[in-house]
This record gives C-alpha cells, sequence and structure tokens, in this order.
C-alpha cells in the first residue's frame, strides 16, 4: 500500500513537473524566431512588441515579477534582464504558472554613433 501511494505521489509530481516546463521543440522553434529577428539587424528601439510576437506564435506569455503579464518598457544605453515565462493558458486569476526551466534573457546595447540598438534575445 505505501509504495503504491509513493508510485502515484512520484507520477503526481513528474506530471506537475512536466507541466511547468517548457517543451524543447517548443523552446527550439521560439530560439530561431528570436535568431530571426534580431540576427545581423540594428533597431531604432528595443523590439519588445516583436519579440512578444514571437512568443505568442508559441502560446508563451512574458511575465513580471508577480507573475502577471508583462506590462512595461526597458530603457538605457545597455542592459540584460532575465524575464520569466509561461504558457498563456496557464493563467489562474491574474497570475501565470511560470516555466521552471526557461527564462526570456534579452541583452541590449546602444551604438554611440548611430543611436540604433544590437539585441540579443533568446530563451535560456
Amino acid at each position: 500500500m505505501r509504495e503504491n501511494i509513493k508510485g502515484m505521489w512520484n507520477k503526481l509530481i513528474e506530471r506537475q513537473l512536466d507541466e511547468a516546463n517548457l517543451d524543447r521543440n517548443i523552446k527550439q522553434r521560439t530560439n530561431r524566431g528570436l535568431d530571426r529577428l534580431t540576427k545581423n539587424t540594428y533597431f531604432n528601439d528595443i523590439p519588445i512588441g516583436e519579440i512578444k510576437d514571437i512568443l505568442d506564435d508559441h502560446n508563451i506569455v512574458m511575465l513580471q515579477e508577480d507573475y502577471t503579464e508583462f506590462d512595461g518598457f526597458f530603457t538605457g544605453e545597455e542592459g540584460r534582464e532575465s524575464i520569466a515565462l509561461a504558457y498563456r493558458d496557464s493563467l489562474e486569476g491574474t497570475r501565470y504558472e511560470p516555466f521552471l526551466n526557461t527564462n526570456l534573457i534579452l541583452s541590449w546595447y546602444q551604438r554611440r554613433e548611430t543611436g540604433h540598438y544590437e539585441i540579443v534575445a533568446y530563451l535560456s
């Protein structure tokens, strides 16, 4: 009986972890889209709208620190952020269930000569 309960408990934990992790294939496809957006390209501003569109194509949403949907902007000549992500359909109330295995890594550098931004964006 004890082994049966332990086995059921382990299966439940595994299922919850699977739901809290981003699928490897989706991560690869999303990273290809982010790479196509940013590779060999300079931007007048940080292309957060375009990045959100790519994530949205894969049912992924960017999160704020309280796990609500991201609603912000980035400033400065350079910076680096690690942003929590979740499946869009993981919304419970006003909060999302974040991935345990993936964040959006976003870094930017503004070239002084032109004012254009060099962007690096990928899912970790």
